[in-house]
């Protein structure tokens, strides 16, 4: 598969990283968002769908062919994360920050769908703003949960 994300991943990948930190943002009151290179451009697919993905290719796959899991589009990073503030409603200053570079870093990351779409009809069923509100109210919930514990 290529990037997935979804509500329930970890803050150590891009989407939940973010959003974690507009959710705090929000709950402190800080304007400032601070990120790596948003000057990249990724796939970005719904972990559901992934799942459903490999169920698919589990029931029609042929076993030792080779599947890209992914939608064949890219998005830029710094699309993404204008959808997370949007989609939040908490405006905010997106800061570069050195620690969060990679020393190197593709400037495009894209599959090809093809050969699992003609195995197994697949098609992604989550469009990028559900999946970022998603991950938006997942943060709102565990932050609240652990706020109360």
């Amino acid at each position: 598969p290529f990037n997935h994300t979804g509500p329930g991943q970890t803050d150590r990948f891009f989407v939940p990283a973010m959003a974690r930190q507009i959710v705090e943002g929000q709950r402190h009151g800080d304007r400032q968002l601070r990120s790596g290179n948003l000057a990249v451009r990724r796939e970005m697919l719904d972990v559901r769908d992934v799942v459903g993905a490999y169920r698919l290719l589990a029931e029609h796959g042929a076993a030792g062919d080779v599947y890209q899991v992914c939608t064949g589009t890219s998005v830029a990073l710094t699309d993404v994360v204008d959808r997370l503030l949007r989609l939040a409603g908490w405006p905010m200053t997106v800061v570069a920050d050195p620690a969060r570079m990679r020393p190197v870093d593709l400037p495009d990351v894209r599959g090809d769908p093809a050969r699992l779409q003609r195995a197994t009809g697949w098609a992604p069923r989550y469009g990028l703003d559900e999946t970022l509100g998603d991950v938006i109210e997942d943060w709102r919930q565990r932050l609240v949960a652990r706020r109360s514990s």
